[in-house]
């Protein structure tokens, strides 16, 4: 099994069961992966959590009720050697949350509609911040990460993404995919030059057409969802939709009142 992380999310009224993973497989070392949960309204507790720093499985675990800031969720999928794969991931995923503390904390009225701009905008400053990174330590040049990220605020929810990694809604039954994999294999699929199937055996399925910390400018994509109670919100890498298909997860996921266990 490929190395994989992942985030996943029930969602009632206001009250979230929350848990992510990080496992580097049977393949690999190391992951290169990295995920964080954090809790946007300090005044509710300032919930914060990633997975530890052992090159093996991480879990983590909390409840949280979503204050008036809402809520922070990202899975992020390092690339350029493992050591530079591991750290575009982290550093990405601590520049999107620190951006969001400093920028959205400071508005005035917590407006979805500006969440949303923060939230893109916390992105591509990342990407920003990685690349700066990248080209002050030589040993860095080449690295990037994927990033989807999820921000909620009251029973919306708005997504980011940037590369293949995956956010997939999981409701009565169904699990459907939320966002669009920005890769070759998506691309001749759009074009009608593969079918699905075949892109799922395809040998070019890891090749990505864009990725924070590589390129001055990144596209994020951005997408708005309502909530209702009983979803499941699933954030994960390759590493598990290459070898979970999407209609098995309904069975492994469950009513997702206890995503620690699934």
């Amino acid at each position: 099994m490929p190395e994989w992380e992942g985030v996943s999310l029930w969602q009632h009224g206001a009250l979230l069961n929350l848990a992510g993973r990080s496992d580097a497989g049977r393949r690999r070392s190391e992951n290169q992966d990295h995920f964080l949960i954090a809790d946007l309204t300090p005044a509710e507790g300032g919930l914060l959590v990633r997975p530890g720093a052992g090159a093996n499985a991480s879990d983590v675990a909390a409840r949280l009720s979503v204050g008036e800031r809402g809520a922070l969720l990202l899975v992020a999928d390092g690339m350029g050697g493992a050591a530079a794969g591991r750290l575009a991931s982290g550093l990405a995923s601590t520049f999107i949350f620190a951006d969001l503390q400093e920028v959205w904390l400071d508005e005035p009225i917590p407006l979805a509609k500006r969440f949303a701009q923060r939230l893109k905008q916390a992105v591509e400053n990342a990407n920003r911040r990685v690349q700066q990174h990248a080209l002050r330590n030589p040993e860095c040049t080449g690295m990037g990460t994927t990033a989807t990220v999820a921000g909620v605020l009251g029973t919306r929810l708005f997504l980011a993404q940037v590369g293949d990694s995956r956010a997939y809604l999981l409701r009565d039954g169904q699990a459907l995919q939320l966002t669009r994999d920005q890769s070759l294999v998506q691309q001749m699929v759009d074009a009608g030059a593969m079918t699905a199937e075949e892109a799922e055996r395809s040998s070019h399925g890891n090749v990505i057409l864009q990725a924070l910390g590589v390129e001055a400018e990144i596209s994020v994509a951005m997408t708005e969802h309502d909530l209702l109670p009983g979803d499941v919100l699933l954030l994960c890498s390759d590493g598990l939709y290459r070898v979970i298909r999407p209609v098995e997860l309904p069975g492994v996921v469950g009513d997702g009142s206890d995503p620690g266990r699934a």
